[in-house]
This record gives structure tokens, sequence and C-alpha cells, in this order.
């Protein structure tokens, strides 16, 4: 059953054909990095871990993006202002080292120019992208697992709706592009009409790029794979979902999904196998507030005992094999994880994912996190 579209906790908002989070195709399973479980998983019990207090654990080699407007880079042992970013809100993306985070400037209006910060001269941003005005951007980036390009959705953009609000039809056209780091250069891998792209990965040693397509109600349609020079191949997703719900692991191995409304587990899949699923299930009658990849074989969760919100009553890592563990027993919100794995970010501060040690982040004055940076 189609449902449309709306939560306070998953906003797709869509301004003249803009997407914007606030609130993503076939070789064998043996050709990826590491295997993974054929079967559907069980949910093991967990098993508490210990969560003392840590002096040391927030660190100044770490920076976060933090959502305000416009949006700030800070150290994460340094409450002051870094840089701010361009624009009005933050929907941008961590390449693989940690170190550039690459961004489309958000005004209240489309999405038209690019940039790329990077943390040893984050003061001078490089803009790697202005599109036309008639065309805008879907604002979900992604990085290539090499670290040397971005997968980005532009789309079409119709005179009439210049302006207007969250559309209800489907843009002229819809269009996957690849972006050279490097050189800038641009190039169109995929086209159609009917719905918007959502890209998810990019492996380009492999020469494969995967992407969602997502109707004009906001929920996602399929997951299709595009392989250099090929026609994409589709196909459907285990649960209904909202585009931010779909993420791909670091390494561009596998991919992770949440359902939506309904999100009692987690979907994982190889990248260019849809169709072979793996389900984590929440123990009993929690839901899955927010899952999140620390590498390509564990999960970050949040778990909550409410349907609705972001904000979970229990934080557990979740091998793809194996017991789970738990790092935090107390209401929490968990943001992001950082580019290296070695902790989460949360609203009740920095959490040791190996430990279960915590400590809490200086000035954050309520703030929420969308990204973390490596920034020496």
């Amino acid at each position: 059953m189609r449902r449309s579209w709306k939560s306070s906790g998953a906003a797709l908002v869509v301004g003249a054909g803009v997407i914007v989070a606030g609130l993503v195709l076939g070789r064998a399973v043996g050709e990826l990095r590491a295997p993974m479980p054929a079967a559907t998983a069980p949910a093991p019990s967990p098993a508490v871990t210990a969560q003392p207090s840590a002096a040391g654990l927030v660190s100044d080699r770490y920076g976060l993006v933090l959502e305000r407007q416009p949006p700030v880079v800070r150290s994460e042992a340094n409450s002051g202002q870094i840089v701010a970013l361009r624009g009005e809100f933050s929907n941008g993306a961590v390449s693989p080292d940690g170190r550039r985070f690459a961004y489309w400037q958000t005004p209240a209006g489309p999405a038209r120019r690019l940039w790329l910060l990077d943390t040893s001269a984050p003061t001078q941003p490089r803009s790697l992208l202005t599109l036309p005005d008639d065309e805008t951007a879907v604002t979900f980036i992604v990085w290539s697992s090499d670290g040397t390009g971005l997968l980005i959705a532009v789309n079409g953009l119709a005179p009439a709706r210049q302006g207007e609000g969250p559309p209800v039809e489907a843009p002229p056209y819809a269009t996957l592009r690849q972006i050279d780091v490097a050189t800038g250069s641009v190039w169109e891998i995929a086209r159609n009409k009917g719905s918007w792209f959502g890209p998810v990965a990019w492996d380009r040693a492999r020469g494969v790029s995967t992407a969602i397509s997502i109707g004009p109600g906001g929920l996602v349609g399929g997951y299709g794979v595009l392989r250099d020079g090929v026609a994409p191949v589709w196909a459907p997703l285990p649960a209904e979902t909202s585009a931010v719900f779909v993420r791909a692991a670091p390494d561009a191995s596998r991919v992770l999904m949440r359902g939506f409304p309904e999100h009692r587990a987690v979907y994982v899949w190889p990248l260019t196998e849809g169709t072979t699923v793996t389900t984590l299930e929440a123990v009993g009658d929690e839901y899955v507030a927010v899952a999140i990849w620390r590498n390509a074989r564990e999960i970050v969760v949040s778990l909550s005992r409410t349907r609705e919100g972001r904000e979970g009553e229990r934080l557990e890592v979740w091998p793809l094999e194996g017991p789970r563990r738990v790092l935090l027993r107390e209401r929490h919100r968990l943001d992001v994880v950082r580019p290296d794995g070695t902790a989460a970010i949360t609203d009740k501060g920095v959490i040791d994912l190996a430990t279960g040690a915590r400590e809490e982040l200086p000035g954050m004055r309520g703030d929420r996190a969308t990204a973390s940076l490596l920034l020496h």
C-alpha cells in the first residue's frame, strides 16, 4: 500500500524540484570484499557493555558540521567556529578519508552550486560545479569509494514550478552524473522521466554506481545498479522506505536500509545484489530509530520504544554476524559516526564504539551534528 510522505524526523523537502534531506546496481556476491551472511539473521539477545566516563575521548583531531543557519564547522574539543558553510542548510557528504566535505549550497530556492571543503584549508572552499538556471540538484551526494569522485543527481526544472513549494509532479527529467574531483569533469550516466534519482554508492574501481528512484510522494520506488556503459538494472526494495534511510557502507561493498514508516529491522544487501537481503531485526516491540554504518561489517543502531522521532532509549553496535553490544541505556539522539569508526556523536556526547566509554562535548548548546570530519 502506498502512503503519502510525512515525518518530522525524516523530512524530505522538495522546493522547485530540490530534494533536501532533513530527515540512496549485478556481479556475483563473491566479488565483494568480505563474505555476506546468506540467511536472514535472527535478533540475538544483546549483551551489556560497561559505560565508563573517559576524559580524553573528545579530541581536536576530529571536527563536526553543526546544523545551524548557516551550518558551521567546529572541532570536538573546542566550541569555537572554524568556518561557516555557504547556504542555509548542511546537505553534504564526507570523503572516505574523512578530510573533505562536499555539499550543495542550499538557499531557500533551488540548489545549484556544489562546494568542496578540505580540512587542511577549511576557510578556502573550492567551487566544484554551478548548474544552469533550468536545473536543480537533489542534495544527496555520494563519494566514490576511492575518494576521487562524486555521484550526484540533477533534475530539469520546469519554469512553471520555480519558486513554488513541494512538487506533486516529477521533474521534466532526472539525471545521475559523476564528477571527477581532481579535474572537475562531469559526465552523465543515466537519465529518466517520472521519478527522481537518489545516489547511493559509486565503486569507481569496478565501474559500478547505484541509486534509488524516488517518487513524487517522497517514497523510494526501487534500487538500481548502473554499470559503466550499461542500462540500469532495477530491483524492488525489501520494505517501504524514504531516501534518507538508504546508506552505503564506507567501502561501497554493501547497502543498508531502514523501513519507513514501519521500521523494526535493518535490511542489508551486497552492492550489486539488491535481491540478496539479510534482515537484522529489533528485539520485541522496539523500533530502529537510526542506523549508521560503523564500517563494512558493523552498524550503529539507536533503538526506540516508539515509532515516531529520531531519539532512542538504547544504543547498540550490530555486527552482520555475531552478538550485539549495548553501549548506552538512556534516552539519546544518534547523530553521526566518526569517519574512522572509532566513536559515535550523540546529544549525550562522544561514545567509544569499542568500549562504551563516554565524554560530553563542550559547548554544544543542543546543536545537532550532521557530519564528522578528520581535521588533522
